[in-house]
């Protein structure tokens, strides 16, 4: 989606009635913000407080414009805050898997994983209607899974939306069995790709490399 399209598709008299709800209820905690963007990254008060962050996850659940969902999983996301996020961050995920607010979510999540989550990870990769956003949570989930991973990634090779990503995280794995993929990968016309395809080949060369047994006189 591009940057034009997606100004576009935003309703500015929603979002404006929705940050003025948010507003008022982090105002009754005593955070000061216009909106929840207020609080993403460096600038504004941060939404430490417990009741701060139970404004943002009760607003997380209404019916607000996506602009405004995307800036309270940006704002309120973190592993401290996971009790009161992760299963609307998921749920939102499987809805909207195709857009923007798909893959805030998708980030979201990651932001508030932990190891034992591995196999909800899994469950979103293997759901090909959460489309594209998938591919965000594959390098995490190898992470997680370890070797364990390598089944639901092989499983998911041929597939458009995330091929690079699988390939590229078989390759942190080891995995030397993807190296014909990776060959073909390398013929993308899209220069992204190829670069994934380069250098997973090179990582899967330097691992090679360090599992040969040393001569010995």
């Amino acid at each position: 989606m591009t940057v034009s399209a997606i100004m576009n598709d935003r309703n500015p008299k929603a979002e404006e009635q929705a940050n003025s709800e948010i507003a008022r209820d982090l105002a009754n905690v005593g955070v000061t913000a216009g909106s929840p963007w207020d609080l993403v990254g460096s600038g504004g008060d941060k939404p430490w407080s417990t009741e701060a962050a139970q404004v943002l996850a009760n607003h997380l659940t209404k019916p607000h414009p996506q602009f405004v969902l995307q800036g309270i999983i940006l704002a309120g996301c973190w592993l401290e805050t996971r009790n009161l996020f992760f299963d609307t961050v998921v749920r939102i995920l499987r809805e909207n898997g195709c857009s923007i607010l798909g893959q805030v979510a998708a980030n979201g999540l990651l932001r508030m994983a932990k190891k034992d989550d591995a196999e909800i990870m899994r469950s979103l990769i293997m759901d090909k209607s959460v489309g594209e956003s998938r591919g965000l949570l594959i390098e995490g989930y190898g992470r997680f899974a370890k070797q364990g991973a390598i089944p639901t990634l092989r499983a998911n090779i041929h597939d458009p939306d995330v091929r690079s990503e699988v390939l590229k995280a078989l390759s942190k794995l080891g995995d030397q069995s993807i190296r014909g993929e990776l060959l073909e990968l390398c013929k993308h016309p899209d220069s992204f790709h190829r670069k994934i395809a380069r250098d997973a080949l090179a990582r899967l060369d330097n691992k090679a490399t360090k599992s040969k047994p040393k001569k010995t006189n």
